[in-house]
């Protein structure tokens, strides 16, 4: 830490990297998938593509199964922010197909 950087910024900076490394994982892993097929890609292949061991791969992912389930988890997410978002007072059905 420099004395112009203060422990916050520090923090914001460790997590924008690992952010970083988690999208590179996946990007990586999606290009693989294309290129050699799901069941043809190894572990360690995504994680030479994007220079880190396999170690920090397991560190983001429990498998590379995990990673092919990303965006629906995001989507998931998404959906229950949007859901959450709609009116109290707003039927179920209503609410669901606004926030869909």
């Amino acid at each position: 830490m420099t004395p112009s950087t203060t422990p916050g910024e520090l923090a914001g900076r460790r997590e924008r990297k690992k952010r970083r490394t988690r999208e590179a994982l996946v990007d990586a892993a999606f290009r693989l998938f294309a290129e050699k097929g799901f069941d043809a890609t190894t572990v360690e292949e995504i994680a030479d593509e994007v220079d880190v061991s396999s170690r920090t791969f397991f560190r983001y992912f429990a498998s590379k199964e995990d990673v092919a389930l990303t965006f629906q988890e995001e989507q998931y997410r998404m959906m229950l922010a949007w859901l959450a978002g709609r009116p109290a007072e707003e039927p179920i059905m209503t609410a669901l197909r606004r926030a869909a």
